[in-house]
């Protein structure tokens, strides 16, 4: 409905600026709520109840996630790339162009991954 608006304590406004802190973590709502748990701790705190063996756990995990999607980036790059010439041939046909292993082999992009995990090697992965 149109013209409706939630009211929210400066409590309830405070956590839900400490969840959408963590979503931008990775962490998820399970977690959250275990980080969030105000039972042992004030429910103003500025933190969520982390630990240093759960931050570099999560580390971890964000470098994985990076590395897959960097990787997916510059594979879809290469297709995009094949695409592009096969559209440009004259011996293209049609509209969409099956990729296979050969166009693999053939089209090679080479992307600055590296430089973009210049810092990696600063972050402690759990492998």
């Amino acid at each position: 409905m149109e013209g409706r608006v939630r009211l929210y304590s400066q409590l309830d406004s405070h956590r839900l600026g400490l969840i959408h802190r963590a979503k931008t973590f990775g962490f998820t709502l399970s977690e959250i709520g275990c980080m969030l748990d105000v039972s042992a701790g004030d429910p103003w705190s500025q933190d969520l109840q982390l630990t240093p063996e759960k931050c570099l756990h999560q580390i971890g995990y964000l470098q994985r996630q990076m590395e897959n999607i960097l990787h997916a980036l510059a594979e879809l790059r290469r297709i995009h790339l094949v695409l592009c010439r096969k559209a440009a041939s004259p011996s293209a046909d049609a509209s969409t162009v099956a990729v296979g292993a050969t166009d693999r082999e053939q089209w090679q992009v080479n992307l600055p991954i590296s430089s973009l995990l210049a810092n990696a090697d600063m972050i402690p992965a759990n492998r």
